[in-house]
């Protein structure tokens, strides 16, 4: 029985993850699922609407480059010093074609004519008009002024504006998030027999982005899309007739829709995404989601394959499979902006795919031609670090801000950053300053001074200085931004940039963690069991490892279960040992057969069983699926 338990579960860590083992060295394993996502988010901001060297861009007739140097600073906020010689051999002037020069004349022309026939009242040309100024077509993109000619053309009664409006106030699009708003948009362009706006009041009345739950109202619109033919409508109406109450029971309602994602139904593995995406299965699961969106998608969901695409990079792993990598890629070969630029992501960071900068760049590109500004954020980043495009500061200036003014926050941040410094572009403190207030107060202005404090601290895309670094990090974590707060706990306690100081690392994990973020309570473990900044408590350790461990985070579940394997500030319980250190190894945290083996060696033969239940127990509440099945 011993043998058999020890065998079926490392051959299923094996075959499950591909993961070998590794003997724990002590070290800290860095935490790259929050952290990463914020920072990626912002940094892969940068990366989409970047054109190929050979293409013209506005920041080739810019000032010359300001070269750093040197790379490495250890005193305030270094200015670049003298610019290098351009090797005007090597570079070829860029010339636009004339093909391209009266396109871009054509589209501007064309914008002259709307804008005139919208002038004498035209509402076609209302809606012609917000559509040109929320795609950048002939005229330089403006959510403002899209949303501006949309609401024109939603006063005048066109639906498809009324519709467009609803979305706009249930995105933030142009104007303030506002679902009362949308609703009322929405309402309008549904009276007119509107199925779009139907299905998305319907969807808003489920309790999503932020609404309460309304099931009367929500058969009401969906009933009524159903009637005009809506297959979405009709599972809709199917999955809600169970609802006894006006408020939805989300458990209910899970149940109800689990028992046709069984039948292979696609509409109902795609809302099973939905529910693990937005949370009303009971938790956040993006893991569980992309598995039902990938379902889905193979059954000819365009719509999940897209929502897997738009999917944020909690776990790398998400997509890692090539069965998720085709519904990326189906989605952004069929031009959809977010999809191309995930699959950029995964050529760059070799997620399911050989890494391929080259590749990643091509599709950051396609997608930042879209104008997402995320892409074009990413695209300045290439700029800055020479991947697969030359080095070259105007031009990732150039990115930057077209990214800052599509309300991009980290690009906001940089442009102001190059404008102080002048790289890429003539010092200009006042630009400088605007940009800087632009993405203050934004609600990821915490995330993109993290990710810029990052930058400084890396010394690859902005030059290595850590006052800098210090400077941005503390705008986050003094505002009680918990990434942040761990980050400097980090940089105070690593002893690389500069000498660790224990009892200011110990500080800021001690605030990430009383702010509830794992890897802040993990660190915090690891530094009160070691001593560091305050004396050794392996009780108190234990228990910020639990907090952690229980919010899912696998190294503080590695370090729990050595501690009641060892009996380290816990009574020793070697069920318990089991459960926590069998999550650990579905991540490949640090474990070895022989402590696996010493551990299912010394329990008596009635315990095993026990252990094998909790360990399922575990990973039914804090992990995504058993790591084992009972033998």
């Amino acid at each position: 029985m011993r043998n058999l338990l020890l065998v079926v579960l490392i051959s299923s860590c094996l075959f499950m993850s591909g993961c070998t083992f590794k003997k724990y060295t002590g070290k800290k394993k860095r935490r790259t699922s929050t952290t990463a996502t914020a920072t990626a988010t912002a940094a892969t901001t940068a990366s989409a609407s970047s054109a190929n060297p050979s293409d013209h861009d506005p920041s080739d007739l810019a000032t010359p480059i300001k070269k750093p140097t040197s790379h490495v600073s250890t005193g305030t906020t270094a200015t670049p010093s003298a610019a290098p010689t351009k090797n005007t051999a090597a570079k070829k002037p860029v010339v636009k074609t004339l093909s391209q020069a009266s396109i871009d004349a054509s589209k501007k022309k064309n914008f002259a004519a709307f804008h005139n026939a919208a002038q004498n009242g035209d509402v076609n040309a209302y809606v012609k008009l917000g559509d040109m100024y929320l795609n950048g077509d002939g005229v330089q993109r403006d959510l403002v002024q899209a949303a501006k000619w949309y609401r024109e053309a939603a006063a005048a009664g066109l639906s498809i504006a009324q519709l467009q409006m609803g979305n706009f106030y249930r995105d933030g699009i142009g104007v303030e998030k506002d679902n009362d708003r949308a609703i009322a948009w929405y309402t309008k362009a549904a009276d007119q027999g509107n199925v779009k706006a139907m299905l998305r009041l319907g969807q808003l009345y489920k309790g999503t982005n932020g609404q309460e739950s309304n099931a009367k109202l929500a058969l009401r619109w969906y009933r009524q899309a159903a009637s005009l033919g809506s297959s979405e409508a009709q599972f809709q109406v199917n999955i809600l007739n169970s609802q006894p109450d006006t408020t939805i029971d989300n458990a209910l309602l899970l149940k109800t829709v689990q028992a046709y994602a069984q039948q292979g139904n696609p509409l109902a593995l795609h809302e099973m995404g939905d529910m693990y995406t937005d949370g009303r299965a009971g938790r956040f699961d993006p893991e569980l989601a992309a598995k039902y969106y990938k379902m889905a998608a193979n059954l000819g969901s365009y719509d999940a394959a897209v929502k897997l695409a738009n999917l944020e990079y909690v776990d790398p792993e998400i997509v890692e499979s090539n069965q998720g990598r085709l519904s990326v890629e189906r989605a952004a070969r069929s031009g959809v902006a977010i999809a191309q630029f995930k699959l950029g992501e995964m050529y760059y960071r070799g997620i399911g795919v050989d890494r391929d900068v080259a590749t990643a760049k091509d599709w950051f590109l396609k997608s930042a031609h879209q104008h997402l500004p995320v892409a074009e954020s990413m695209m300045g980043d290439l700029y800055m670090l020479g991947k697969a495009v030359p080095r070259y500061y105007p031009r990732a200036a150039f990115w930057y801000e077209q990214a800052a003014t599509h309300g991009n926050t980290y690009a906001q941040y940089m442009i102001s950053i190059l404008y102080e410094q002048g790289f890429g572009v003539n010092p200009d403190l006042t630009k400088s300053v605007s940009w800087y207030k632009s993405a203050e107060g934004k609600g990821d202005s915490y995330a993109a001074q993290t990710q810029i404090a990052k930058n400084y601290a890396d010394g690859i895309i902005l030059l290595k200085n850590v006052n800098s670094a210090i400077k941005w990090y503390q705008r986050a974590a003094n505002a009680g931004y918990a990434p942040a707060q761990a980050a400097l706990g980090d940089l105070y306690s690593d002893n690389v940039l500069m000498p660790a100081n224990y009892d200011q690392a110990l500080r800021w994990y001690a605030d990430a963690a009383a702010a509830g973020y794992p890897y802040g309570q993990y660190c915090l473990g690891l530094a009160i069991l070691e001593g560091q900044g305050t004396f050794p408590d392996p009780h108190e350790a234990a228990n910020w490892f639990a907090r952690a461990a229980q919010q899912g985070y696998r190294p503080a579940q590695y370090q729990l279960g050595m501690a009641y394997f060892e009996g380290r500030g816990v009574r020793r319980n070697d069920i318990k040992a089991y459960g926590w250190l069998s999550m650990a190894l579905e991540d490949n945290n640090d474990i070895t057969p022989t402590t696996l083996s010493r551990l299912v060696d010394r329990m008596e033969p009635d315990y095993r069983d026990r252990a094998l239940q909790l360990a399922q127990r575990y990973q039914q509440r804090y992990g995504t699926e058993p790591l084992i099945q009972k033998p």
